[in-house]
């Protein structure tokens, strides 16, 4: 049983990830524009020394200053703030995640993936298998990311994993004085698992309503969460500016995100399982 299973994770790997090499491609391409936004934006700040008086920016950009930009997502939201913005980038990004991973699972099933379920013979090998798929998914995707990042960092500036204050108090309208190094990984690996949770729990919604339904729930919780700060709200964990470490008023706690993220994780898999083996395959093609 344990081979079939294996046999099962790599099926989906082979076509649920490496298959779908133009979807990785574009997730290089949306990497592309906001480290491409702050070179620029840099590039044209570092030419005019009435600003550089004010903000004296460091002199070159950190592989930290593009992770924070493009991760940060969106200032807590006040109403009647007129300077607010919508971080279009945190949207696209996110939004295109949960597209990446919301509809290979179910389309499998529609297609030859019925012929790989009998040959599986447990049902829930097949789910455990997509959980697998989804986490690993996630986490390629952030790899193709950080990789697009570390890239522009490598030719445009320093490989230093820390941003620097001035440039994220200017870029980013956000105070890193109190950051360290470990706080700042825990704000990487929050975003992380918190995708890894919301991305199973799409899954489960797929798997009791439809998977066009369950992408649109998820695109809604996402915009609700950029109006409203709770850790309830998964799309808030996935902001770095809104971090305990980054944010001193209304703010995301590592701890509840952990807790929360873990608890959507067991959920997803656990009733997954339960329901996968009483669904009835034929009556859902439709």
């Amino acid at each position: 049983m344990t081979r079939k299973f294996f046999w099962l994770v790599r099926y989906d790997l082979r076509f649920g990830v490496f298959a779908e090499w133009r979807y990785l491609l574009f997730i290089a391409l949306i990497f592309m524009f906001p480290c491409l936004e702050l070179f620029y934006n840099y590039s044209e700040i570092m030419k005019m020394p009435e600003i550089l008086e004010i903000y004296p920016l460091e002199n070159k950009l950190t592989f930290g200053d593009y992770i924070l930009y493009a991760f940060k997502g969106t200032e807590n939201f006040i109403p009647g703030d007129n300077n607010f913005r919508v971080n279009v980038f945190w949207i696209l990004n996110n939004t295109y995640l949960s597209f990446f991973i919301g509809f290979y699972p179910f389309k499998d099933l529609s297609e030859v993936g019925q012929l790989v379920l009998l040959k599986s013979e447990k049902r829930y090998f097949w789910w455990l298998s997509k959980c697998i798929w989804i986490t690993l998914s996630v986490f390629f995707y952030y790899l193709i990311a950080f990789i697009v990042i570390l890239s522009f960092a490598f030719i445009t500036g320093s490989l230093n994993i820390m941003p620097q204050e001035n440039i994220q108090i200017y870029f980013s309208q956000v105070d890193i004085s109190n950051l360290n190094m470990i706080s700042f990984l825990k704000i990487i690996f929050q975003l992380l698992f918190a995708s890894i949770a919301l991305s199973l729990f799409q899954m489960l919604l797929a798997l009791i309503l439809k998977p066009i339904i369950s992408f649109i729930l998820i695109f809604s919780c996402l915009i609700i969460s950029i109006f409203y700060t709770s850790f309830f709200l998964p799309g808030n964990s996935s902001m770095m500016i809104r971090s305990e470490y980054l944010c001193l008023t209304e703010n995301i706690k590592f701890t509840d995100c952990f807790i929360l993220s873990l608890f959507f994780i067991c959920f997803s898999i656990i009733l997954g399982s339960v329901i996968f083996t009483k669904y009835n395959i034929i009556s859902n093609r439709s």
